[in-house]
């Protein structure tokens, strides 16, 4: 800032133009043949807030690599010399970045400036607590609308896992038939296709899940990757346990249903 006609560039972009601290770099300003020399005086991999700035070539390949300068350079810049020197005067800030001072409600203060600041002077004011906020209820809803979706599945999980259990039940009639007769309770009988139905639908889900983590966290990895941000590995506490509980309710439930008619029937008839 107090330098004139200096720069803080990407360490991409450093790499890429093979330059480093106390070089120059050649920028083009507004107007016809407008060039401007800068001094380099730092290499940043990143600058929180503003622009971007990257250790990665490809950043400086599509153009959108960020070389951060100071107010009067940017004025010299932004200017077309033949319309005369830099007006000290015009607009030029887009973005403040602050912090609340101690024992300043974050929201409160928020709220003051947008009253103050948003509507008379086209302001747009955001807080990080906000944000958060906002990003907390979309999570819960989400979560909502997952759980809901997860219940509906095991609607129609019960019916499949019906069909799978009447047809083993149906193929092993003799065997069923035989312990009816040497008096086996039709509640062991339960518990036998339950626990098969537990076993068929919950390694199904684990399976399901596993791959949709592993396949999420594969894309976010990428993502971060490409970005530069670092990436924390987390479980949701919510919907996985409710899927593993609808699909346990309808394993249990489709093991009722199929073999009502068998544990309250006769060896003879079965």
């Amino acid at each position: 800032v107090e330098q004139p006609m200096t720069a803080v560039i990407g360490a991409g972009l450093a790499t890429y133009l093979d330059k480093g601290v106390g070089d120059s770099i050649v920028l083009e300003g507004e107007g016809r043949d407008h060039l401007e020399t800068v001094t380099v005086v730092g290499v940043a991999k990143r600058v929180g807030g503003t622009g971007q700035f990257s250790s990665k070539q490809t950043s400086v390949w599509t153009g959108s690599s960020t070389v951060l300068v100071g107010m009067g350079t940017f004025r010299v810049l932004a200017n077309d010399p033949s319309l005369g020197p830099p007006d000290p005067n015009a607009r030029l800030v887009r973005l403040v970045m602050a912090a609340a001072a101690p024992g300043v409600d974050e929201v409160d203060l928020t709220t003051d400036l947008r009253l103050a600041y948003a509507t008379e002077h086209s302001l747009r004011i955001s807080s990080t607590r906000e944000v958060i906020d906002i990003t907390r209820r979309e999570a819960r809803t989400g979560q909502l609308f997952l759980v809901v979706l997860t219940a509906l599945t095991s609607v129609l999980a019960v019916f499949g896992v019906f069909a799978v259990i009447y047809a083993s039940i149906y193929g092993r009639r003799a065997e069923i038939g035989m312990l009816k007769a040497i008096g086996c309770p039709g509640r062991h009988l339960l518990r036998v296709f339950v626990s098969e139905a537990m076993v068929m639908t919950l390694s199904a889900t684990l399976t399901g899940v596993t791959a949709g983590v592993v396949l999420a966290w594969s894309l976010r990895v990428s993502q971060s990757f490409q970005m530069e941000t670092p990436t924390t590995f987390a479980m949701d506490p919510i919907v996985v346990p409710a899927m593993l509980l609808f699909m346990i309710l309808s394993s249990l439930a489709s093991a009722l249903v199929a073999t009502f008619s068998y544990r309250h029937r006769r060896a003879i008839d079965i």
